[in-house]
């Protein structure tokens, strides 16, 4: 009996060892799950920033008026 009792108390001990590992590794994958959605949040906004200004480009395409040389001379 004493033998059994000597089992489990290791039994314990070991599964309380893994377990203590597993929380661990849950806690990297939440902060690296974390910075990651921070990381697409980011270049979402980037990206609508971007698209932003292309439709802008777009909106205003006599900013980009080509003169010819004489009317460059002039001025």
């Amino acid at each position: 009996m004493a033998c059994d009792a000597l089992t489990d108390q290791e039994d314990i001990k070991e599964l309380r060892r893994l377990v203590k590992i597993q929380v661990h590794q849950v806690d990297q994958m939440k902060e690296e799950i974390a910075f990651k959605e921070g990381m697409v949040a980011k270049v979402s906004y980037d990206k609508a920033n971007v698209e932003k200004e292309m439709e802008h480009i777009k909106v205003r395409p006599s900013v980009l008026t080509v003169h010819s040389a004489s009317e460059i001379a002039i001025r």
